[in-house]
């Protein structure tokens, strides 16, 4: 289970049996500049690794001085 929303996103392990929640690992890129999102992320079976898709959102600003 991932929540991706939040920077770094974090993968949760669920035990089936007791329905505890541990956190097994947290997901952050190398450069967090506008991401607004880390989805989906999959895992192997065996957790051997895990894939995901940033999402981010750059733009750009202008300052125009004396426009009349």
């Amino acid at each position: 289970v991932a929540k991706s929303v939040t920077l770094p996103a974090s993968v949760f392990r669920i035990d089936l049996a007791t329905g505890e929640r541990t956190l097994w690992r947290e997901i952050k890129p190398d450069d967090p500049t506008g991401v607004y999102r880390i989805s989906p992320v999959v895992i192997a079976r065996d957790g051997s690794f895990l894939a995901y898709n940033v999402l981010r959102s750059l733009g750009d600003l202008y300052v125009a001085d004396g426009l009349e």
